[in-house]
């Protein structure tokens, strides 16, 4: 055999010596493509998360394997000449079809030769592999040699900028640190402007999680910090019918005693512990539902501020604080201020043929499902009077069941509201800045920011013009002189209160039950007129 011709077929037993493989190789057999970036020490110096050591970016790294080996003739001399190789790609050690080739011609001296051999990076997906072997015409040498990775290889530093992990395995990547402060994984988005994301994670399956945290150790599942801590929103909408399907940006779930749905905590001025902004039909800016014994669906508490505010936005005030079946408890005392009124009032039937004015002293009819103007001494069938100001809705009139005064500006709720509005502004100047184009996210965050400041200013505008109501009753004290503190009953007069007597028994006066208004905050000497009146029905 003419050791120099490549035509010729070699009846050696070829390829004795090792594959040897560098790690700048084995990056191809992970198929990684792209540029080599030095660690970076994220506690040595610098700000929290800052990049304080040199990136170094160097030239791509080729997808070929680098395959060098010794070429001998049957008796185990070795051969020099122009030899044509063909490399196959193995799914199995033996038998089978091969997953990719690559032929080359090579230069083989004194044994030796070097080449490269490339195949389709997709075949690397962490399966086991397979190299044949087979020299011009011969048969495919045997054993296959099994690829193996070298220890850089498996290593987080070798992964390189546009590196792609697919498989069917149950776990595409696992990495894990065992350091007392380390990270499992690390992702770090560089760019100072645009919308950019340190870590994305996404699924397909209805039933997937596009995230999933938790802590073995009983603690933190998931730490968010930042301008917002978390930002969540939803990418569709629920289903209406007799049931309704919601969908929610955060859904919060719990199985075990003393474990809050949500739990927040802030110390900041102005500092809401929840902010939750709903622009769709029928979507609830925060919806709390338990099953658990004494497991409240809202807990609230501030040592400084408003353990609940609440602001329907509505041109009617409609309804900040609604429950359609069930009773309100109030521990301590009833102290409201600020833009809401601390005048309790309720809604009666009003009769369409009577002209109510505002004082009538109006009782439950007997035989109608109307509120009338009062016509005797000492009714038990009082409810209220008419008024501050005469509010006749759908066939209801208002009535002051309690209370003195209306709402007054307040300079402190003012003062919190225009905070509010400088943060929100801030904020909204903060998001243009940011917008490049036009990203869904950031617009649908304009549009928010922009309904949150217009609705912080109609909110300031409003405050600034609420006026100081007072609750006036009509009253006769033809029947006895009227003084401050004196408390009052309804009167023979229509719609008119008068002195309430005392009657004696055994010895003792008393007030009739169930017939006081409330208590005279002005006096009348003679006649009839509008006072002053604390509505307070005993």
């Amino acid at each position: 055999m003419d050791r120099n011709n490549s035509n010729d077929r070699t009846t050696a037993g070829v390829i004795a010596a090792t594959m040897l493989l560098a790690s700048v190789a084995l990056l191809a057999l992970a198929g990684l493509t792209g540029g080599i970036c030095a660690a970076i020490d994220e506690n040595a110096g610098g700000s929290e998360g800052e990049m304080t050591g040199a990136a170094v970016s160097a030239a791509s790294v080729t997808t070929s394997i680098n395959y060098q080996g010794r070429l001998t003739d049957s008796s185990g001399s070795p051969l020099t000449g122009t030899y044509t190789m063909t490399f196959g790609l193995y799914d199995v050690s033996t038998g089978g079809t091969a997953l990719d080739t690559d032929t080359h011609v090579v230069m083989v001296t004194d044994g030796l030769f070097n080449t490269g051999i490339d195949f389709d990076q997709s075949y690397f997906d962490g399966g086991a592999l397979w190299l044949g072997v087979t020299v011009g015409t011969d048969s495919e040498m045997t054993p296959r040699q099994e690829l193996r990775p070298v220890p850089y290889a498996m290593s987080a530093l070798s992964l390189v900028p546009g590196a792609n992990i697919i498989g069917s395995a149950p776990v595409a990547l696992h990495a894990e640190s065992t350091h007392s402060s380390g990270r499992g994984i690390r992702g770090y988005a560089t760019a100072t402007s645009g919308t950019n994301y340190g870590v994305v994670g996404a699924s397909k399956s209805p039933d997937g999680y596009g995230g999933y945290f938790y802590n073995n150790g009983g603690g933190i599942g998931v730490y968010g910090k930042g301008r917002y801590g978390g930002y969540f929103t939803t990418d569709q909408g629920g289903t209406g019918g007799f049931f309704p399907v919601y969908n929610a940006a955060v859904n919060a779930t719990t199985t075990h005693n003393y474990s809050d749905g949500v739990h927040t905590k802030t110390t900041g001025y102005g500092s809401a512990g929840v902010r939750a902004y709903t622009a769709g039909g029928s979507s609830h800016g925060v919806k709390a539902s338990t099953d658990g014994d004494w497991s409240y669906g809202v807990c609230a508490y501030s040592r400084k501020s408003y353990a609940i505010y609440a602001d329907t936005g509505r041109f009617d005030g409609n309804y900040s604080f609604y429950t359609p079946n069930d009773n309100i408890y109030v521990g301590g005392k009833i102290d409201v201020v600020g833009a809401v009124d601390p005048i309790i009032t309720e809604c009666f039937n009003a009769d369409p043929a009577v002209d109510y004015e505002v004082g009538d002293v109006v009782t439950l009819g007997e035989d109608s499902p109307y509120v009338k103007p009062c016509t005797e001494a000492d009714d038990t069938k009082v409810v209220g009077v008419v008024g501050p100001t005469l509010d006749i809705e759908d066939g209801e009139i208002s009535v002051v069941i309690m209370g003195y005064r209306g709402a007054r500006p307040d300079e402190e709720h003012v003062k919190v509201l225009e905070m509010r509005l400088s943060d929100a502004e801030a904020r909204m100047a903060e998001v243009d800045l940011r917008m490049s184009g036009a990203e869904a996210e950031s617009v649908d965050e304009k549009n928010g920011m922009e309904n949150e400041v217009a609705m912080l200013r109609s909110e300031i505008e409003e405050a600034k013009s609420v006026t100081r109501q007072v609750v006036k009753v009509k009253v006769d004290a033809s029947h006895a002189p009227i003084k401050r503190g004196d408390l009052l009953t309804t009167s023979p007069t229509k719609g008119h209160a008068m002195k309430a007597l005392p009657v004696e028994f055994g010895g003792v006066e008393i007030q009739r039950p169930g017939t006081m208004i409330g208590k005279a905050l002005e006096p009348l000497d003679s006649g009839t007129g509008l006072i002053e009146v604390f509505v307070t029905l005993q």
